[in-house]
């Protein structure tokens, strides 16, 4: 099942936002050595975690299995503060219909072999891609890992401008409102 929270809805998902911020710091601080991550309590949060992030997550029999978090370009965001340097050439994209996508995760049991979280993985971006198109969102910023690309280009079935696929993708959410 994919879970999309926000602002609006963030309070009846408390205990899944938890959850999600304990795999982040496993897999970024531990399993990926991010040590500028770490934190006393376990949890990977930064300051884009806030009121403004989406946070598109898939759950299986109620444990989080994979997840990733979408802000607004105009708001504050990880390429805008952290790493601008990586837009010097063509510029820091800002648009009230772009949005950066970040922290693309999916947990070490779900991982299969060579696909990197295949079946996983593909809820995932589906249900990034699904919010974007019913919430006007017409373009994504990444910034992802070097491993992933393989695994994100080409999307089948997706034809790409500027980076982000303009027909509907073939999956449904479920969704609490």
């Amino acid at each position: 099942m994919i879970h999309v929270i926000t602002g609006a809805n963030r309070h009846l998902y408390e205990s899944e936002l938890l959850a999600h911020f304990r795999l982040r710091h496993e897999i970024y601080v531990v399993e990926r050595n991010w040590t500028n991550l770490a934190r006393p309590d376990g949890l990977e949060r930064d300051q884009f975690d806030n009121e403004d992030a989406t946070y598109i997550l898939a759950s299986e029999n109620g444990q989080i299995i994979g997840g990733s978090r979408l802000v607004p370009t105009t708001r504050p965001h990880l390429l805008s503060e952290v790493f601008p340097r990586l837009a010097s050439v063509r510029g820091l994209p800002r648009a009230v219909d772009i949005y950066e996508w970040t922290r693309m995760f999916v947990v070490k049991s779900r991982r299969e072999g060579r696909t990197m979280g295949g079946q996983t993985r593909g809820f995932v971006i589906c249900g990034v891609l699904e919010h974007c198109l019913d919430n006007g969102i017409t373009g994504l910023t990444a910034l992802i890992e070097m491993f992933w690309l393989p695994y994100s280009i080409p999307w089948d079935g997706l034809r790409f401008r500027s980076g982000f696929p303009n027909s509907r993708s073939k999956c449904r959410l479920t969704r609490t409102p």
